[in-house]
């Protein structure tokens, strides 16, 4: 899981984002 899944248009902390995306990727794990 990592950033790549995340469209190119944000701008925010994407360390922050990727963390979330994983966290929900590992409840759906």
């Amino acid at each position: 899981i990592d950033a790549s899944i995340m469209p190119d248009c944000i701008r925010a902390n994407t360390n922050a984002t990727t963390m979330m995306i994983a966290e929900r990727m590992i409840d759906l794990i």
